[in-house]
């Protein structure tokens, strides 16, 4: 059976802490609350019953047995995300402009999404997916055309470059302005397939931002965002911003962070193994003629410099005196490995035989602190979820987490039932 910290870890590659549903707890309106009882507090901010299964809905099928036998689990994972938008309160981050931003296109998604299910009303019950998504796609085509018609609307080339401001105007719906900025974050959102459409052809995401600004406009001309629900719905799309927003800088925080031991430790302990230990540079003095390499090693033990014996002796003249560089003892051949053992900077080998020729190595250069950026993302990379989940866990313990056991192993997740509780007394 798999453990909880697995589930977690797999929770989170799926999207279930970064993008679900958002926190939003204990929000309902009083009529939803009868036989809904509390099953935890966060500081003292309440989390339902109902909250719990509204999640195991969310989860994927294959993990959803392991919560239905372990409900704390499911439990762990909302008192974590409300953890992380705790943290980004505190920290200011929900009062920041390009957060605030991108808070206000979550509010369009939101309205997007409330303006399909009014639009949807109208059809006939649709009897599979695709069929559902064709008629979507129709209803939202009428719905933008008519939109279109009674809009004035400006649009420019996209440059799709790295050096294209944030804040360059690339479309205008009457006095709204759409930006670059708009553009990359709507882009990070598409499908793959629709994300490769956009980057051959960019005018193709300058459409799908009008569109997306007609359609928002039509949802707040009838008033889809004055409902309680459409309320929840925002504080779920708001708290799943503030949930994104701090994973990505508390991944950064503890990137930078990371100690060259650290490195060394992900690494043992994940697929890539042990980092090389240590880097060796080499000079070399190289010629078919032992007698003329048994000279080199004489004169240089006679203290002359390593430079005049190799304009000498060697065969190879090249100004770096046959440098191997970045040479690691677990890599280096055997023969170089034996020979350079116990040498210390500035000594040199006796006569030993490499690739057919004789030589004489010089140790230039023993680095027992490798640079360790080229390995620090991958590592990075493989660990981040791992390690984002202990950054949470940290922040769990400075806040007053209360869970109601009673109330929580009443609730019932498979079939999505849920048995009243008979008391809201417990610990």
């Amino acid at each position: 059976m798999l453990c909880t910290r697995s589930i977690v870890l797999a929770c989170v590659c799926a999207g279930l802490i970064v993008g679900g549903a958002g926190c939003g707890c204990g929000k309902k309106p009083a009529a939803e609350r009868s036989g809904d009882p509390t099953i935890a507090t966060v500081d003292g901010r309440e989390i339902l019953a109902s909250d719990l299964v509204d999640e195991y809905l969310k989860v994927p099928k294959e993990h959803q047995a392991q919560y239905e036998k372990d409900p704390q689990g499911l439990l762990d994972f909302i008192i974590n995300r409300y953890v992380i938008v705790a943290e980004a309160h505190k920290q200011g981050v929900h009062t920041e402009p390009e957060v605030l931003e991108r808070i206000e296109e979550a509010r369009g998604f939101a309205l997007r999404m409330a303006l399909d299910q009014e639009l949807l009303r109208g059809c006939e019950p649709a009897t599979n997916q695709g069929r559902a998504r064709e008629q979507l796609e129709k209803v939202r085509a009428a719905a933008i055309e008519s939109a279109r018609a009674a809009a004035t609307i400006e649009t420019s080339a996209l440059r799709w470059t790295n050096d294209a401001a944030d804040t360059e105007v690339v479309a205008t719906v009457d006095d709204t302005t759409l930006t670059v900025a708009n553009a990359r974050r709507t882009f990070e959102l598409l499908p793959t397939r629709e994300q490769a459409a956009c980057r051959a052809d960019p005018a193709r995401l300058v459409d799908v931002l009008v569109n997306n600004e007609l359609l928002t406009r039509e949802a707040l001309r009838r008033g889809l965002d004055k409902s309680p629900e459409f309320d929840l719905r925002m504080v779920r799309a708001r708290d799943m911003v503030l949930v994104s927003e701090m994973r990505r800088r508390a991944l950064e925080q503890i990137k930078t962070g990371l100690s060259d031991e650290e490195i060394r430790r992900l690494a043992a302990e994940g697929a890539g193994g042990e980092l090389p230990e240590e880097l060796i540079v080499l000079y070399a003095i190289l010629n078919a003629n032992r007698p003329m390499i048994e000279k080199a090693v004489a004169e240089l033990d006679a203290g002359k410099p390593f430079s005049e014996v190799h304009a000498a002796c060697s065969a190879e003249k090249n100004p770096d005196f046959g440098t191997y560089s970045d040479i690691t003892i677990r890599t280096a051949p055997e023969a170089i490995r034996s020979a350079i053992a116990g040498i210390e900077d500035g000594q040199h080998t006796d006569v030993l035989e490499i690739d057919g020729q004789y030589a004489v190595l010089q140790v230039t250069r023993r680095s027992t602190v490798v640079d360790l950026e080229p390995f620090r993302e991958q590592i990075f990379a493989r660990q981040r979820d791992a390690l984002f989940l202990d950054w949470v866990l940290r922040k769990r313990a400075e806040h007053k987490v209360e869970v109601n056991t009673t109330n929580l192993d009443a609730v019932k997740l498979a079939g999505n039932a849920m048995s009243p509780a008979p008391t809201r007394e417990g610990s």
